[in-house]
C-alpha cells in the first residue's frame, strides 16, 4: 500500500523545499513520472518551520517527522505551528 501525498501546515514546508511530500513528479514505486506523489512504506517526510515560526513544546502538537507505515497511514499527527516571536 502507498501513503497519499502530504501537504505542508501553514508556516511549514518539506526538507527537500517543497510544499508537497513525495514531490508530484514521483510515482508509487520511487520512479519518476507523474505518479501524484505516492510515499513507500518507511518512506520519511520532514517539515521544517517558516522564519519566524515555531512547532509548541508541548507534547500532542504533532510531529515535524512523519513516515509512510506499511497500512498506507502516516505516523504520528500532522503539526502546527505558532508565532515564534
Amino acid at each position: 500500500m502507498y501513503c497519499p501525498q502530504l501537504v505542508a501546515p501553514e508556516h511549514a514546508y518539506f526538507v527537500h523545499g517543497g510544499d508537497r511530500c513525495p514531490p508530484d513528479n514521483k510515482n508509487g514505486d520511487g520512479s519518476s513520472g507523474d505518479g501524484g506523489g505516492l510515499a513507500v512504506p518507511n518512506e520519511a517526510c520532514g517539515l521544517r518551520c517558516r522564519p519566524g515560526f515555531q512547532m509548541p513544546e508541548e507534547e500532542g502538537e504533532g510531529n515535524a517527522l512523519r513516515l509512510c507505515l506499511s497500512s498506507g497511514r502516516w505516523s504520528g499527527r500532522k503539526p502546527r505551528w505558532v508565532d515564534g516571536g
